[in-house]
């Protein structure tokens, strides 16, 4: 995310803001900055799909937020802005993998949860018609939706639910690393060289290391929201989650460096794998 996205989306806030207190303010202003720090450094929206698709990995429908759960999350706005960012990321997985119809599903899914959350604008007639048209385009697309996620966080941030903004990109980010370490997890290496699995592999593992900072971005984030039971809870799991970044991904990581032939498969992968699934069924359950 260019460093001017995250400028207009600061400007856009503050500019959206009544007359507050210093207090209040300086409060206000770091948690926009907090909100900047983590759009920027979220990898692209496509970029776990995509590789997913690059290695061969076949579609599975349990990777996606099953629609049909879309009513029983209405009247709870914290499900809702979680699962608005759930189902963003759904989007890209689905358009990875030539899903059309689905796709566009998704896209409306986002959509009503903007109406229930009260600000519908974000989604206009043309960006609709515009991811449609470009549901081939790999790189057309990718712009679209990270444009479609930046604009759902200023539009609520002006609305002053900068709460729902944090969640909705919370679970965008638990999305894209849920559908990551499934596929690490269910991956099967049997008859391949330790070249090919780890061509197979390691573009995953990769990916999912390279999480660490916008995970400790987003912890800072949700810890500056107001707190109810369900940002507890995700803050949590979330310290959790970074405790197996900087102890059992760490010691991953440094094995990756010092030896050419090891291979972070499953086993190595199952304590954040483990995790991330309890995070995220948290989230759409």
């Amino acid at each position: 995310m260019s460093k001017l996205v995250v400028c207009i989306l600061s400007l856009a806030v503050l500019a959206s803001c009544k007359p507050k207190t210093n207090s209040t303010e300086n409060e206000e202003v770091k948690l926009i900055n907090d909100i900047g720090r983590l759009i920027e450094d979220l990898p692209d929206p496509s970029a776990i799909p995509f590789t997913l698709k690059a290695i061969d990995a076949s579609f599975a429908d349990s990777l996606v937020n099953s629609l049909d759960n879309l009513e029983s999350y209405k009247g709870d706005e914290d499900k809702l802005a979680l699962n608005m960012g759930v189902y963003a990321a759904d989007v890209s997985y689905l358009a990875a993998f030539e899903k059309p119809e689905l796709t566009m599903k998704y896209v409306q899914a986002c959509h009503s949860i903007g109406e229930e959350l009260g600000d519908s604008s974000i989604f206009k007639n043309d960006l609709l018609e515009n991811i449609e048209a470009n549901l081939g385009n790999h790189d057309a697309l990718s712009m679209l939706l990270r444009g479609m996620i930046v604009e759902t966080s200023i539009q609520l941030e002006k609305d002053h639910h900068m709460s729902m903004a944090a969640l909705a990109l919370t679970g965008s980010f638990i999305e894209e690393l849920f559908q990551a370490v499934n596929v690490i997890d269910n991956y099967h290496l049997a008859g391949m060289s330790k070249d090919q699995s780890k061509e197979k592999i390691e573009p995953l593992v990769q990916l999912v290391m390279g999480q660490e900072q916008p995970l400790l971005d987003l912890i800072q984030l949700i810890k500056d929201i107001p707190q109810d039971d369900t940002i507890r809870g995700i803050l949590l799991q979330l310290t959790i989650l970074e405790n197996l970044y900087k102890g059992e991904l760490a010691t991953i990581k440094e094995n990756m460096e010092a030896d050419p032939d090891y291979i972070a498969d499953r086993r190595v992968m199952k304590a954040i794998t483990l995790e991330i699934e309890g995070i995220r069924e948290g989230i759409v359950n």
